[in-house]
């Protein structure tokens, strides 16, 4: 049984080698402007998530008919995403605000700073939201 909506069986593959996966999307509204990263055939390529839409992909076995089923687990997941997706980015949000100088001094130390890449410590705001830099990563 499917408790996620706007999923569907996808050929992702060619006509020779075909590959189907069960995909669909999400809408999460407050995402909506943020930087997202996709990966269609390998090939990196950003944009920002429009109308909270985001691609998602389920883990399942699909059947020799075309079947397939979602876990009570994924549903339920589904559904706290949701219901929950402001806490969730607001509790993101002010994590990677508190531990933003931490990351650039030991993770990012020999990375360039000034590149665009990261924000300046003077942008770190209390309304400050990271929307140019992080979002949500569709992946399977």
């Amino acid at each position: 049984m499917n408790t996620i909506p706007n999923i569907q069986i996808q050929n992702i593959g060619s006509s020779k080698k075909p590959l189907q996966v069960i995909k669909g999307f999400i809408e999460l509204p407050c995402w909506t402007g943020f930087f997202l990263i996709e990966e269609p055939d390998y090939l990196i390529k950003t944009k920002v998530v429009t109308n909270g839409r985001i691609d998602l992909w389920v883990d399942g076995e699909i059947g020799l008919d075309h079947s397939f089923s979602t876990n009570q687990e994924q549903g339920n997941a589904y559904v706290f995403l949701v219901e929950q997706q402001q806490e969730i980015q607001r509790a993101i949000i002010q994590e990677l605000k508190e531990e933003f100088p931490r990351l650039l001094a030991d993770e990012y130390a020999s990375w360039d700073h000034e590149n665009g890449d990261f924000p300046k410590s003077a942008d770190l705001t209390p309304g400050f939201d990271f929307k140019d830099y992080i979002g949500p990563y569709p992946s399977a």
